[in-house]
């Protein structure tokens, strides 16, 4: 993880200058008033940004120009008004936005205060261009900016702007969103809608080291949208909770991200923040909800046909390395989104859900419509379509992928490969108390080349499900599947999968608690006599898979002995790659092997099949 940070770190200036060169030109002014400020003399209406804030009237737009020394060590506030300032511009004579005006606060107190009181009437609308916000410091919240307000009375839009190298004692290094009241209508609080627009290198003394939303008396906020971000990357931030981003009783918060990346440089993307307590890249509590998504959500966003998967990656904490998500009402939706190179000290390197929390990560709003395909590259840009991948996560204790800790986990439609926990857990540890059980379910997904001791581990008071996965070629686990506990109880359910490993236990079991273990239309490596607990329909047998093309590795073999396998009772609709469940075989008739147990046409693990005809008879019997 560190080598991957330090290489973006050497590679920022890439991005500033990628940021230049591919911002759109500005939009003319609106109805308003146009004012020019800089240091031309008499061009120029104002010297001063604050005095032209000052005297500007709702709806009227600030051109600015000058150099950074010419705005150095100054704040700026816009107080229950609704203003447009953009930056770019070489004088007050020109016409055109060309670049960004950087507005440096030298450490003497934060860039922007933008704020609506609670009980003013009317609504402030402000948005910011084309500007470079960087060293403000405050010891409280919003380094380089503060946006106080609420929902309906208040709305920031960032387009084209880099918040950087801002300090905070409290909340929000780079960007705090405080509301101070309920939602008196609809509408954005903090709509950022480029990929052009940058937070990085901030740091907060408390929560959320690029940005925060902080919500203190629990205001009503309703269901819509509070945050929109679309495709806008928060880099080497840090903080005690959130390196990267934090929320606290915020709801509901959208970001789409996903783009191409230049070199080390991705367009859109929570990537390489830090915090020393929980949740390096994301920290949600209190309720809050956020749906981190590929693609993109603005009618200006990404292109149709260049649909990118979301990226949280190669962030660090003490917990939760890639996302910490505690709290009843408390919510992650990861959807078409990739979790890599995140890692903890302690548990949970990718996911850690605490307390009631909620993470569902899958691939689209119910499943997916074709296979994940694969990464491209070319002169230095590489683009990343739309999949769900939790990959080469790693902890220190437990739960390399994900640890659930009295929270709810679902991952659906999935790969999971290279994970790593110094204990147990490489992919998933479980645990929670009698009220409150830690429950995880893995539907649909490849499951390889993960490390450690055990995959999913069952700790107490958990309840844990793998329901029509493929698991194999990890490095040699002990156990695939294992429940331990000495006092309360550890449920696991082993569901219509493949698991076929050259070592280890296919499930396991240890304590003097209560084991409640099921293994039903599975396929694995041990004879049935080795499997813990009750089983039906399980078969020591080799399942023929292979990797069909480069969208679909581990597939079954027109010879694999996992066709028609199993009934539907607890199968999706789709597979991995979005086949529709439940294709009977229609080619040749099967001879199935001695001692067959399969019933159905369900084939089990991540796919469904479609061999019409096998590809040479002499193998028509599927296990010679």
């Amino acid at each position: 993880m560190k080598t991957i940070k330090q290489l973006i770190q050497v590679s920022l200036f890439l991005g500033v200058l990628m940021s230049c060169l591919l911002a759109s030109p500005s939009a003319t002014a609106g109805q308003g008033n146009v004012i020019r400020v800089g240091s031309d003399g008499a061009d120029c209406d104002f010297s001063s940004l604050q005095t032209a804030i000052n005297s500007a009237s709702d709806g009227d737009v600030i051109l600015l120009s000058g150099s950074a020394d010419h705005h150095r060590g100054n704040t700026y506030g816009i107080f229950a008004k609704s203003l447009t300032i953009r930056g770019g511009y070489t004088s007050c004579t020109a016409t055109e936005s060309t670049s960004q005006t950087t507005l440096d606060a030298d450490g003497q107190n934060r860039v922007f205060d933008i704020w609506m009181p609670a009980g003013e009437d009317g609504t402030q609308t402000v948005v910011l261009e084309n500007l470079v916000i960087t060293n403000g410091l405050t010891s409280g919240s919003g380094g380089g900016i503060l946006i106080e307000g609420r929902r309906g009375a208040q709305s920031v839009t960032l387009n084209n702007v880099r918040v950087e190298n801002n300090e905070a004692g409290a909340n929000g290094g780079g960007v705090a969103v405080l509301i101070n009241g309920p939602s008196s209508g609809s509408g954005d609080q903090l709509l950022i809608s480029d990929s052009d627009s940058w937070i990085g290198s901030n740091i907060a003394g408390e929560y959320g080291g690029g940005l925060s939303c902080m919500n203190p008396s629990g205001h009503a906020i309703g269901f819509t949208n509070l945050i929109l971000i679309d495709r806008t990357n928060v880099i080497d931030n840090q903080a005690v909770n959130g390196g990267g981003f934090a929320a606290v009783d915020c709801a509901t918060i959208q970001w789409y991200s996903g783009g191409s990346m230049f070199l080390f440089i991705p367009d859109s993307a929570i990537v390489a923040n830090t915090a020393t307590g929980l949740g390096g890249g994301i920290y949600l509590s209190d309720g809050s909800r956020l749906n981190f998504r590929g693609g993109s959500g603005t009618s200006g966003g990404i292109p149709a046909g260049d649909m990118y998967a979301a990226r949280l990656t190669a962030n660090q904490a003490n917990m939760g390395g890639g996302a910490y998500v505690t709290g009843a009402s408390t919510s992650l939706m990861l959807d078409e989104a990739i979790i890599d190179g995140n890692s903890a000290d302690d548990d949970g390197g990718g996911l850690f859900v605490n307390d009631r929390a909620f993470v569902e990560m899958r691939r689209g709003a119910t499943a997916p419509t074709a296979p994940c395909q694969p990464s491209q590259s070319s002169a230095g840009i590489t683009t990343i379509p739309r999949c769900s991948r939790l990959r080469n996560n790693t902890a220190g204790r437990r739960g390399g992928a994900a640890f659930v800790d009295g929270g709810e986990l679902s991952v659906d439609y999935t790969q999971i490969s290279g994970n790593d926990a110094s204990t147990q857990g490489s992919v998933v540890t479980a645990r929670g108390t009698e009220d409150h059980p830690g429950q995880a379910t893995f539907s649909n997904s490849l499951v390889f080349g993960n490390s450690g001791n055990t995959l999913f581990y069952a700790w107490t008071h958990s309840d844990l499900t793998v329901g029509w996965s493929t698991i194999t070629n990890n490095v040699s686990p002990t156990n695939a599947v294992r429940a331990f506990t000495n006092t309360g109880s550890a449920r696991v359910r082993l569901l219509g999968s493949i698991v076929h490993e050259t070592t280890g236990n296919v499930v396991s079991a240890d304590g003097t608690g209560d084991f409640d273990v099921l293994t039903r239309c599975v396929m694995g490596h041990q004879p049935p006599a080795q499997i813990f607990g009750s089983w039906d329909r399980y078969q020591q047998n080799n399942p023929r898979l292979y990797e069909k093309d480069a969208t679909r590795p581990y597939f079954p073999s027109p010879t694999s002995p996992v066709i028609d396998f199993c009934d539907g009772s607890t199968a999706g609709n789709r597979d991995i790659a979005g086949r529709s469940r439940g294709s009977a075989h229609t080619g040749s008739p099967l001879t199935n092997p001695p001692g067959w147990s399969g019933s159905g046409s369900y084939d089990i693990g991540a796919y469904e099949t479609n061999w019409p005809e096998l590809d040479d008879g002499i193998f028509q019997n599927r296990f010679q």
